[in-house]
């Protein structure tokens, strides 16, 4: 089975509470390992979830396409007896909130991942694509922090140092003071 697209909005930070899109098309289905069938198990860490499921025939013609609603996905059945020549799974959802903002390590959704498992119940993973997410301004204080960190990191000073930790920890859900802490630590920095 070898991934030959995915298409969707950019994972970079999604926001909280809008909908996003991913499409993933699949082929070479039986080539790699050689299997006559084999199924596939998909899940999202998107709510309110719909996927659609479209198998082609080795013309390119559509022979069959199937909705689905639900986080999870299991039993996509892929068998070369269908005339199953590619398979594009699309799901379409909406960002969950974020039960708790983190600097480092950053929030991370799991958008979509794929396990292919074969007769004999051994099984893959396929792929998994995460992103980030968060509120708008979530991510406004992430990047005024990253902005900072960047200029704290070029001097020796400890004060900044301790100052820009102090922000880091503050933007666990508490984003003005994590705002304030920051200027505070570039400003510090830029004084040394």
């Amino acid at each position: 089975m070898r991934l030959v697209s995915i298409r969707r909005t950019e994972f970079k930070h999604e926001r909280v509470g809008t909908q996003h899109t991913v499409s993933v098309t699949l082929t070479e289905l039986y080539q790699d390992p050689a299997l006559e069938s084999s199924t596939l198990a998909e899940s999202t860490g998107l709510t309110d979830v719909t996927w659609t499921v479209t198998r082609y025939d080795q013309t390119g013609a559509q022979v069959d396409q199937q909705s689905y609603d639900g986080r999870q996905l299991t039993g996509t059945r892929i068998a070369a007896a269908d005339g199953t020549n590619r398979i594009t799974i699309r799901a379409v959802g909406t960002i969950p909130f974020v039960e708790s903002f983190s600097y480092d390590p950053k929030q991370s959704l799991r958008v979509i991942s794929l396990t292919q498992t074969r007769r004999g119940e051994s099984s893959n993973v396929v792929d998994i694509w995460t992103a980030t997410h968060g509120t708008e301004q979530s991510v406004s204080t992430r990047e005024r922090l990253t902005t900072a960190r960047e200029i704290v990191s070029t001097v020796d000073s400890g004060q900044a140092s301790q100052t820009m930790q102090d922000a880091i920890d503050a933007y666990n859900g508490e984003f003005a003071p994590a705002t304030q802490l920051a200027s505070e630590a570039e400003a510090v920095a830029k004084q040394t």
